[in-house]
């Protein structure tokens, strides 16, 4: 005996229920196809000065003024911490120096500067 179709069935699968197509995002909760790695969108956007303005292509670290404008942020947090009665002790008195270039180099390339 077969079963007839219910009238609130759709003739076919809704979008949830089908694995992503190739160069598609899975839905949440929605299975992908064999071998196919879950990886986020790539964002289509362009960032703008203004509404209709010029695309802005410099990166954050190029647009304040890269290297410079780092070195100036972490010399200025670093001072701060040496100055702390509770955060001075974390850290190596011998070692400010290569603290202040870790946390620069991470936030420099963090921001778009060099690698």
């Amino acid at each position: 005996m077969t079963s007839a179709r219910q009238p609130d069935q759709p003739d076919q699968p809704d979008q949830l229920s089908q694995p992503a197509r190739p160069g598609q995002p899975a839905l949440l909760g929605q299975p992908t196809q064999v071998g196919q790695a879950d990886q986020p969108p790539i964002p289509n956007l362009t960032l703008r000065r203004g509404e209709a303005g010029p695309a802005v292509t410099d990166t954050v670290w190029a647009q304040i003024g890269g290297t410079a404008t780092f070195e100036k942020i972490v010399d200025h947090f670093y001072a701060a911490v040496q100055q702390d009665e509770l955060l001075a002790p974390m850290y190596t008195q011998s070692d400010w120096e290569g603290a202040k270039w870790r946390l620069r180099t991470f936030l420099e390339q963090y921001w778009g500067g060099p690698t």
